[in-house]
């Protein structure tokens, strides 16, 4: 079975250049981890405990 960590991680690095983003310890959310790209917009990407899924979200302005 993947790890949920793991899990995060491959997602990140299959949608993202990992070079041209920042990513952060996200501890609100499982596995959690906060993106931000070089613009400044965030992102968090989590591992959803209820679908068995990573998933993501973006902050509200």
């Amino acid at each position: 079975m993947i790890s949920k960590e793991k899990a995060v991680m491959d997602w990140i690095e299959e949608n993202f250049y990992i070079n041209s983003i920042k990513i952060e310890e996200y501890p609100l959310f499982p596995a959690g981890k906060k993106i931000t790209d070089k613009n400044g917009d965030e992102m968090v990407v989590y591992y959803d405990l209820l679908y068995n899924r990573v998933d993501w979200d973006f902050p509200k302005k």
